[in-house]
């Protein structure tokens, strides 16, 4: 009979006593990598040449189960020399890897080996490279020749110890053949040092060439890793230019200025070459084109053209060059612009009221000239009146019956019916001598102050004093007359070419006084001033 207490119980029993499926399982056991060593430091001179591959041995050991491995290097200078492997419960395995070193500069380099199990247990082996010694650098790094058969020609090339390395170069050819030497500067080869490149084309045929400089260190001094200076020679032929025709002549005037166009035939009985074009003391004239590439037996049409436009009358001679290599071929040319012209279209002057001024202009060009006055009034004259261009004429200003400011006149220099005439516009700016307190600049001296004056021209410095002040400064000196008639010599503080600046001395009179301005050309002004008890 079915006693349900009873499988009551039971199933309770299961269910207490029960374990789960996870610890009912087995654990699985793992290995347990470690490397003896886990780095090795491989170190090798900069520069070094030859076979530089070392092996580097290490061992695996495994402390947990038995596992298969599989070798995986990051860095292609770290071969493998097995790709997988197997190693036993609690024992080890030797390895090994092989360091390709070649062609390192100086500085540290990192590799890493990894070693992993099918159950992704890794551990990782450390190569570290280290190259030791200097760098250096060239520059520039490439030297480009293109000469013409039978010359030579030279190139620096600097080397520098980078970080301001200190060292000695050799330097050895590569590549090339005896056209390319090199000279070292300094002879002993201490950086930093210049290397003169020298290709020389004798016996070379026309071509191109190719070769290399290698730049080391002296092994006694330091290492480095070497550089290389790369050469390139291109030894190009003789052309043979010639122009035909090879003279020219342009000629017109400045009042019916004509622009003309010649046309020139260039050719090449040598080998092809480019030309360029030199155009000397020819204002004006433009050649189309003025470059390019001439071919045996090939004429190039070449148009030179002659402005006028905004060059000074005059003759020029000069010329034009077409240069090729190794040869040039010249047109000379004579340019006449018949005319004439002014160095300067305004004249501009200044001087004290009652005092003479002068300046000068230089009429250019070809032709014989006049001058008249157009405006203005008799205190404008000039001289001389007439001649033939280039000549330099002085204009003179009298502002004896002028009044202060700005007066104005102009001058018109003529030269034919064929000839563009010319104005000069003359500005004379006429000042009073102008004594003053250097307090407020306002009118009133007085004994033992400091006064200006004030006036165009007075010298061509300027110049401060010291103490003890002088009365004589940068060839200026100011006397005062009192109304007493007695002479004083006044202390300079400052002089410019438009201001004076000097001591009224004490114990000068009150009431007028003469004050007297000289330089070193004499008396430069004088008048009279009044003398106060107190200045303003």
């Amino acid at each position: 009979m079915y006693n349900q207490a009873s499988d009551m119980r039971a199933s309770l029993l299961l269910a207490v006593f029960a374990v789960p499926a996870f610890l009912a399982a087995p654990l699985r056991a793992q290995p347990i990598f470690s490397l003896k060593p886990p780095t090795v430091t491989v170190t090798i001179p900069a520069g070094s040449t030859g076979d530089l591959t070392q092996k580097v041995n290490f061992k695996l050991v495994n402390d947990g189960t038995s596992a298969n491995f599989v070798l995986r290097s990051d860095q292609s200078w770290v071969t493998l020399d097995q790709e997988t492997g197997f190693v036993d419960l609690k024992s080890e395995v030797p390895l090994s890897v092989t360091v390709v070193a070649n062609g390192f500069d100086v500085g540290e380099y990192t590799a890493h080996v990894t070693i992993t199990s099918p159950d992704d247990v890794s551990v990782t082996f450390t190569v570290v490279l280290q190259v030791i010694g200097i760098r250096i650098a060239v520059n520039p790094s490439t030297v480009a020749f293109s000469l013409v058969a039978g010359s030579s020609g030279t190139m620096p090339v600097l080397v520098t110890g980078l970080n301001g390395a200190a060292g000695q170069i050799i330097v050895e050819r590569d590549a090339g053949g005896g056209w390319l030497t090199w000279s070292v500067a300094p002879i002993t080869g201490e950086l930093p040092a210049t290397v003169t490149v020298m290709a020389n084309t004798e016996g070379l045929a026309i071509g191109s060439y190719t070769g290399k400089l290698r730049v080391s260190c002296y092994v006694v001094s330091t290492q480095c890793t070497p550089q290389v200076i790369n050469v390139a020679l291109q030894v190009v032929g003789l052309s043979q230019l010639n122009v035909n025709p090879n003279s020219l002549f342009y000629a017109t005037n400045t009042s019916a200025p004509v622009t003309q166009t010649s046309v020139l035939t260039l050719t090449n009985t040598g080998i092809e070459t480019n030309f360029t074009t030199t155009i000397v003391n020819l204002p004006g004239v433009s050649v189309s084109p003025s470059s390019g590439t001439v071919r045996p037996n090939q004429p190039v049409t070449i148009n030179v053209t002659a402005n006028p436009n905004g060059v000074a009358p005059g003759r020029y001679s000069g010329s034009i060059q077409f240069v090729g290599a190794g040869s040039t071929a010249t047109v000379s040319v004579s340019l006449q612009i018949t005319g004439i012209g002014v160095s300067q279209s305004t004249v501009t002057l200044s001087g004290l009221k009652g005092r003479l001024a002068t300046a000068t202009f230089v009429v250019t060009g070809t032709e014989p000239f006049t001058i008249q006055r157009q405006s203005g009034g008799p205190w404008l004259t000039f001289a001389p009146t007439f001649g033939v261009a280039p000549q330099t004429i002085t204009v003179t200003a009298d502002a004896a019956t002028l009044p202060e400011g700005l007066s104005q006149g102009s001058l018109l220099v003529d030269c034919g019916a064929d000839c563009l005439a010319k104005t000069v516009n003359v500005r004379f700016n006429v000042t009073a001598l102008r004594v003053v307190s250097s307090a407020d600049y306002k009118a009133g001296l007085a004994p033992g102050t400091i006064a200006a004056a004030f006036g165009p021209g007075i010298t061509t410095a300027t110049q401060i004093a010291t103490l003890p002040l002088p009365v004589i400064l940068a060839d200026v000196s100011v006397g005062v007359q009192d109304s007493a008639g007695k002479q004083f010599q006044a202390p300079l503080f400052f002089v410019s070419p438009g201001q004076v600046n000097f001591l009224v001395p004490e114990g000068v009179a009150l009431g007028p006084a003469i004050v007297t301005i000289r330089n070193s050309s004499g008396v430069y002004a004088s008048d009279t001033f009044t003398i106060t008890a107190v200045a303003p």
